[in-house]
């Protein structure tokens, strides 16, 4: 069974192998894209896919290969943060097309802090963005099979990192302990500096407590 980690060792060979040819560039952008394979869709391990209520559960990736490129360019230090961020895989969804992990990107432009604000909203039972998302028949079971927002958060181990105590979710467009209490107006596709620089930190801070 080709696993997860078995595919980021694969891409991290992949980068190391195009850009000692290549050195760095968009060239060497180019032929690592041609040649990329996302993990996010393999199982875990050999044991298979992380589930709840007999849904497969697949890795939703905080940062993605473009998100890197766009703030650290094709080079070492994409290599070093592709590694950091996805060897400990953070946030599952349920494997269902036109899902929560696809939609995001759509309506929050991938903002991770907003895609659980939006679940929270869900949970309270006020008006959420994702609400086709949630009606879709496995995403549906999956959601009904938490008591609460607070539920979620604790199977996915993220408390103290992406909600405080209250489960409040953080805004991590600052790094204050601001938290989100509305929706923005818009969503950018681009994220700025400091947000990025502030999802990392957020990662590491996961990784710290593992």
């Amino acid at each position: 069974m080709i696993t997860y980690a078995d595919v980021v060792a694969l891409d991290i060979k992949s980068m190391k192998a195009i850009l000692a040819e290549f050195v760095e560039g968009e060239k060497a952008w180019a032929i690592f894209c041609d040649h990329y394979k996302d993990p996010d869709g393999y199982p875990i391990d050999d044991s298979g896919f992380k589930s709840r209520a007999g849904i497969d559960c697949s890795v939703d990736a905080i940062l993605s290969i473009n998100r890197i490129y766009e703030h650290e360019g094709f080079n070492e230090n994409f290599i070093n943060t592709f590694r950091f961020s996805r060897e400990r895989p953070i946030i599952f969804f349920p494997k269902e097309r036109g899902g929560i992990n696809q939609s995001r990107y759509r309506v929050f432009g991938d903002r991770i802090d907003h895609t659980l604000f939006d679940l929270k909203r869900y949970f309270e039972k006020k008006d959420c963005k994702l609400r086709a998302a949630y009606t879709l028949p496995k995403t549906r079971k999956w959601l009904q099979s938490f008591d609460d927002f607070p539920a979620l958060v604790k199977w996915l181990h993220i408390e103290g990192i992406f909600v405080d105590d209250g489960y409040n979710v953080f805004d991590l467009s600052h790094n204050d302990g601001t938290c989100i209490e509305d929706y923005s107006i818009h969503y950018a596709r681009m994220w700025s500096s400091a947000y990025y620089e502030h999802v990392v930190e957020r990662i590491a801070m996961y990784r710290r407590g593992q």
